[in-house]
């Protein structure tokens, strides 16, 4: 946990000059005092000059550190110093290198990059794809009817069945990044029945019209747009605000063609029976703004697919790139 008070200022650094774009930053924090308050921080480094990330409180009060996300603009890896200043000393409390493109988190209590182990198929061990005993791996000894089993050996059905098989201990599984730079709407299809969580990753998603996004879900009937229980609020310059969604899970309470989106959504299985996800995330949304989002919706059947959208539908998407993880 980091704690701050009226005296004290969290500063951000590189290790030297960027190549051509300063990593970005965003932190979220809460007041304990007389009157509680939540905010947020935003910004962006300045090479090896330390700059605020968050600011100390008011007199009496207490700044409690929420989370903090890096982003790392720069075509190469940086290295982020972070470090905590009373105006007369100055100690590092974090120091970590992050590629190009990268993510790094603070989630209150721990550093760590998002995300941080993938298991992709091409890596899953082989297995009997046609049931065919020379399909098998570590054949036995051929013998005889009298000394071989035939249950020593795989049926046609059961080498099927492991074709499409998960080895143990897979972790996570990331997609394939998409470029959100047209459409109307990004799909991703094919998820497996055993996963049990979903993370959305923006990077700099935008459209060219004033239709809210929203992330949908479905299965093999298709993606699902009603009965959705969904409300995204927004922390800003101009204060707090709330907006409720039944089409889909909005990220957003309001939209611009100018705005862009990094962040990260997470949908969760709560109830296998009723194909229940609920929905959770913090994303960046422009400049100046950092909306928060939770929600829940039943399927008719199991989650295959998941799709970012609009409520209208018809604007076209024109930045950025979108992709998942499962597990």
């Amino acid at each position: 946990m980091i704690v701050l008070t009226s005296s004290d200022t969290l500063q951000i650094k590189l290790g030297g000059a960027v190549t051509t774009d300063q990593p970005e930053f965003v932190a979220t924090w809460a007041d304990e005092g007389a009157i509680p308050m939540i905010g947020r921080s935003l910004g962006e480094t300045n090479s090896a000059t330390a700059v605020p990330l968050v600011a100390g409180p008011a007199a009496s009060y207490q700044r409690v550190i929420r989370a903090i996300q890096l982003h790392n603009t720069d075509t190469v890896a940086v290295d982020i110093t972070v470090q905590l200043t009373d105006g007369v000393d100055t100690r590092i409390l974090h120091t970590v290198t992050v590629g190009a493109g990268g993510n790094y988190w603070f989630d209150g209590g721990e550093w760590g990059p998002e995300p941080n182990i993938f298991a992709v198929a091409s890596s899953l061990s082989l297995v009997a794809t046609t049931g065919e005993y020379g399909d098998l791996l570590s054949l036995p000894t051929l013998g005889t009817a009298a000394t071989t089993a035939a249950a020593d050996y795989a049926t046609a059905a059961q080498g099927a069945l492991a074709a499409t098989a998960i080895q143990p201990g897979g972790g996570i599984t990331l997609g394939t990044p998409v470029a959100t730079t047209s459409g109307t709407a990004i799909d991703f299809t094919g998820i497996p029945a055993w996963v049990k969580r979903i993370t959305v990753m923006f990077q700099g998603v935008s459209t060219n019209g004033t239709s809210l996004v929203v992330i949908r879900i479905g299965d093999s009937g298709g993606i699902e747009s009603t009965d959705y229980e969904a409300t995204s609020g927004v922390v800003s310059s101009l204060g707090y605000d709330t907006a409720n969604s039944t089409t889909g899970f909005n990220i957003d309470i309001s939209a611009i063609a100018a705005r862009t989106y990094s962040g990260a959504i997470t949908l969760s299985l709560v109830d296998a029976s009723t194909n229940t996800w609920v929905q959770s995330g913090i994303v960046r949304a422009g400049a100046s703004r950092c909306t928060m989002s939770a929600g829940h919706k039943s399927l008719s059947a199991t989650l295959d697919r998941v799709q970012l959208t609009t409520v209208g539908g018809t604007d076209t998407f024109d930045l950025g790139t979108l992709n998942i993880s499962y597990e």
